[in-house]
């Protein structure tokens, strides 16, 4: 009699671990299936919750979040491009009075202009572009703005930084939050903030191409990278060789900002007939040597051209 009593316990154990087992599996059917569909759908996710985000604060309110966020960005930029972004010239006073009027329209337009300034950028760097990565810039040009795979290019080749890239991002967030606005709420205060920041991101990238484009960037017969800087079509300043294109482009920035200062300047002499100056980072490291001229004070004239070339910003 034992033995046919233990069937039914067995079978009534065995009943009950297979009702745990169901339950367990139901209870954690839920949390799995939420996981898969949140890594599946993450990016429509991203912009429920962006779009939930509007809703709970506005517009407005957000924008101005953004802005903030750009405006801890824009403190990183290298500080000789925000010295030269001025909120007095004619076209940035136009769109400050704009934004009285029109907060959105300002905004829009503010940040047309700073796809100008980096479609010139894109063109100055056309060729570095064209013969580091043919294949990905063939693929990313388009007319117009430079698509995000060809400011990706910009980054790697060092025209643009990262500082830059990144407030660019944050700018262009701000900008299709105000055009698709439907409430339409901006706040003046909101679009002149963008104007001042698109005005610094702007003067950077126009002071970088405009001053690059007095330098000639070329590869030595040793395959090393090396820039010259011409003014008037005749040679001022060469560089040592640098392993990488990059390296070089970064180099040519170094110049930018230190050929204004005097004190960079460290003045030699060959011998009794030929004169030249090194220009010095602000290390110590000598970032480009000059020609050599037959006199002292042809050799000031030498050193009186590189620093207007970029006290002008030219």
């Amino acid at each position: 009699m034992g033995e046919i009593d233990a069937a039914p316990e067995t079978a009534h154990a065995l009943v009950t671990w297979l009702d745990f087992i169901g339950r367990t599996t139901e209870a954690l059917a839920w949390p799995v299936a939420v996981f898969a569909i949140s890594l599946v759908f993450r990016k429509e996710l991203k912009g429920i919750a962006s779009n939930l985000r509007r809703i709970k604060i506005g517009d407005n309110e957000a924008i101005f979040a953004d802005l903030e966020e750009a405006k801890e960005v824009a403190k990183s930029l290298d500080p000789v491009g925000q010295d030269v972004a001025s909120s007095n010239d004619e076209h940035t006073i136009s769109l400050m009075q704009k934004a009285e009027v029109s907060p959105t329209g300002a905004i829009v337009e503010a940040y047309k202009e700073l796809e100008d300034r980096l479609g010139d950028l894109q063109r100055l760097a056309d060729y570095d572009l064209a013969s580091l990565y043919p294949a990905d810039y063939a693929r990313s040009r388009t007319k117009g703005f430079p698509p995000p795979a060809t400011l990706s290019l910009l980054v790697k080749t060092g025209w643009l930084t990262k500082a830059e890239h990144k407030l660019l991002s944050k700018l262009r967030e701000t900008r299709n939050r105000a055009a698709h606005s439907p409430s339409r709420d901006i706040s003046v205060n909101a679009a002149k903030e963008f104007v001042r920041l698109v005005d610094t991101l702007a003067d950077t990238l126009s002071h970088r191409f405009s001053s690059v484009s007095n330098f000639e960037l070329y590869e030595d017969k040793e395959g090393r990278f090396r820039y010259r800087v011409k003014v008037d079509g005749q040679i001022i300043l060469v560089s040592e060789g640098y392993k990488t294109r990059e390296s070089a482009v970064n180099a040519i920035e170094s110049v930018r900002k230190n050929a204004t200062l005097e004190e960079r300047y460290e003045r030699k002499e060959a011998d009794e007939e030929n004169f030249y100056f090194n220009l010095k980072a602000a290390n110590g490291q000598v970032i480009g040597t000059s020609t050599n001229y037959s006199s002292e004070a042809s050799r000031e004239n030498g050193i009186k051209k590189l620093q207007e070339l970029f006290d002008s910003g030219s």
